[in-house]
């Protein structure tokens, strides 16, 4: 969403913006009327919780973008298991 603000286009951002929403709103939807018996009705509720949550995001997006407020980013590197070294010899990553 960035990228197309700083690009200036906003159609495109408009467009793409409008389709996150739709998917969520259709997602919190089948949740509410979803009966499948594998979920529990606390877990369909913190889903639905967490999808409204994201849907709140994604309705302030682009007055975050236009006012240079991103959100916040939740990394917590595993050093002792992963590498996380582009082109290390060692592990076959690619070098980008």
């Amino acid at each position: 969403m960035y990228a197309l603000f700083q690009m200036n286009d906003m159609p495109r951002a408009q467009e793409l913006l409008q389709n996150l929403i739709m998917g969520k709103k259709q997602d919190i939807r089948d949740a509410k009327e979803d009966r499948d018996e594998s979920w529990s009705e606390e877990d369909r509720k913190e889903y639905i919780k967490g999808e409204l949550k994201h849907l709140k995001e994604f309705e302030n997006m682009m007055q975050n973008v236009a006012s240079l407020v991103f959100p916040e980013l939740d990394f917590t590197p595993s050093f002792q298991t992963d590498c996380y070294l582009f082109g290390c010899p060692r592990h076959p990553h690619p070098k980008i």
